[in-house]
């Protein structure tokens, strides 16, 4: 039987660009979720950055239900790479297609780095 993963997809918008790509960023990011959350939080939530529109806007996949555990942690990061950032949740989906539609509209200036599916 095929195990069906149930997933929300949060839009995030940082204060200052991020490249999300860079191994040690995303670490960064996801320890400072951890460290708001809690370590049990955090596995239930299991946070992962999927895609990034682009250099201040990702995305975030978390297990359903838990989507907002993950929106309180990120909002409540205040620093960033020893310099001061906000995390911003832009919006909830449950499927990664609708964000990227939401991202190629409202986005539009950066939409050729928005992957078409």
């Amino acid at each position: 039987m095929i195990q069906r993963y149930k997933n929300r997809y949060v839009l995030v918008e940082s204060s200052m660009p991020i490249n999300t790509a860079d191994r040690a960023a995303e670490s960064e990011i996801m320890r400072s979720i951890e460290s708001e959350m809690g370590r049990i939080g955090h596995l239930q939530a299991n946070p992962r950055i999927v895609h990034q529109v682009n250099d201040s806007v990702f995305i975030v996949r978390t297990n359903r239900g838990y989507e907002r555990h993950a929106v309180l942690a990120l909002a409540f990061i205040k620093s960033f790479g020893g310099r001061g950032a906000g995390f911003y949740t832009i919006r909830i989906s449950g499927t990664i297609r609708s964000l990227m539609d939401f991202c190629r509209k409202t986005y539009a200036k950066t939409a050729e780095n928005v992957r078409k599916r």
